[in-house]
């Protein structure tokens, strides 16, 4: 078997009908391609779903298991697969017709270990392009302001050069192609992240030297969160997994407000970021229309790891005292 699509999928069985709809009408050689689903204790129509698509994808397998969280679902995948590669979908994408056929042959060079392409938005809404435009500065970026540089010339009122779809060099999500034999290596996705867990494999893969290299011909499109406050929601999450990234696999301490003060000096340099991020957005129209929803998800992404923070000092405080 030449290719391992996976898919974890929770309670979206109209988000997956469309997904495997698109894999349906993809070009790709039937005996070459498998498709792997494992439903994660869902408790709509998704079995239904899946079981409609049995007799037109020669190579279907679905699983389900009770719920056990999106790492240990994309692990099970991981442990059916037989392809030489295998690739990570979302439930809530739309894959375009060539992308077996652009993205396969990357992989002809014995170098290249992982892959990636483009991702979009279909018709989306404000929060969706913004969701899409924070996503693909990447998460990283987002909660850690200090490592997106400040381009020279924005002196002289210009926007950056920088695509709005940029791809982070250590970034593995967004239907990233990889060998499977990387797995010999490496161990699979941490259970203890409920979000964040292929940003943190896409990390541990980096300081290896290993990276994505960027198919820009290939688009994804995703559906991102189109209310606000399940966007905010989302963003919170995440920032907790990225405490724990952040804490536990990095050296450097992440960086929290110690009196009020700084707490107001720390909201003024959000502030100051979120104008910095959004002058990407290549227009001064979508500059103020960003804006405030781009703040919003960073001071829900920064509360998250603060919420998360506290709450692994206070465990540690009690274990210490029932030590």
């Amino acid at each position: 078997m030449k290719l391992s699509f996976i898919t974890p999928t929770f309670n979206k069985a109209s988000y997956l009908r469309a997904l495997l709809e698109s894999i349906c009408r993809m070009d790709f050689p039937r005996d070459e391609v498998e498709v792997i689903v494992i439903n994660d204790g869902s408790t709509d129509r998704t079995v239904e779903v899946l079981r409609s698509f049995q007799t037109r994808l020669p190579h279907f397998h679905f699983r389900t298991q009770s719920n056990q969280g999106i790492s240990a679902a994309r692990n099970a995948g991981l442990a059916l697969a037989t392809g030489e590669l295998v690739v990570f979908f979302a439930d809530d994408y739309e894959l375009p017709p060539d992308f077996y056929r652009k993205m396969v042959p990357l992989f002809d060079d014995p170098t290249v270990l992982l892959a990636k392409p483009l991702l979009g938005v279909k018709k989306g809404n404000l929060v969706e392009q913004v969701n899409l435009f924070l996503y693909t500065h990447h998460m990283a970026d987002c909660f850690f302001p200090e490592r997106l540089p400040m381009p020279s010339h924005l002196t002289s009122f210009r926007f950056p050069t920088v695509p709005t779809r940029y791809a982070h060099t250590t970034d593995i999500s967004g239907g990233t192609m990889m060998r499977r034999s990387l797995f010999n290596r490496f161990t699979a996705f941490r259970l203890d992240l409920a979000t964040g867990e292929d940003t943190e494999l896409g990390n541990r893969f980096a300081q290896t030297g290993i990276k994505p290299i960027l198919q820009p011909q290939v688009t994804i499109l995703i559906r991102f969160r189109k209310h606000l406050l399940s966007s905010v929601h989302r963003h919170y999450t995440y920032g907790k997994s990225w405490c724990l990234i952040h804490n536990v696999l990095s050296e450097n301490h992440m960086y929290v407000p110690k009196n009020f003060f700084r707490l107001i000096l720390f909201q003024l340099h959000m502030i100051r970021y979120a104008i910095r991020l959004c002058l990407y957005a290549g227009t001064w129209r979508r500059f103020f229309a960003y804006l405030p929803y781009v703040y919003l998800h960073l001071v829900a992404a920064r509360y998250g790891m603060y919420r998360e923070h506290y709450r692994r000092l206070k465990v540690a405080s009690l274990t210490e005292q029932t030590a």
